[in-house]
């Protein structure tokens, strides 16, 4: 099996891991907090269709999470209705049990 090695011209690395150290005794204090690196490489004609794939992926996503949103508002709103609705319907019940009760009672006397 042979392996193909495809080798890519690097611009620039950044990398950054600065020591905290107490100045007073200049030993290092807590654990390093490494920044993130940074690669700078030049761009060919695939990366670039790539890089237009992965924005149209991003809004695609972004247009996605927007729809589930308004999706779970509008079940939301669904819901409170339904609540509103039962609530007013228990009122009415027992509207109607209070008027029974008072008119038994009426009877009664």
């Amino acid at each position: 099996m042979i392996r193909q090695t495809l080798l890519t011209a690097i611009l620039s690395v950044t990398v950054a891991a600065p020591a905290l150290a107490d100045t007073a005794s200049g030993m290092p204090t807590g654990k390093r907090q490494h920044k993130p690196v940074s690669v700078t490489k030049p761009v060919d004609e695939g990366e670039q269709s790539s890089e237009m794939n992965k924005a149209d992926l991003t809004e695609s996503l972004a247009n996605k999470t927007e729809a589930k949103e308004k999706k779970e508002e509008a079940e939301k709103r669904a819901a409170e209705t339904l609540r509103h609705k039962d609530r007013a319907a228990a009122d009415e019940k027992t509207d109607k049990n209070e008027a029974a009760r008072a008119k038994k009672k009426k009877k009664k006397d």
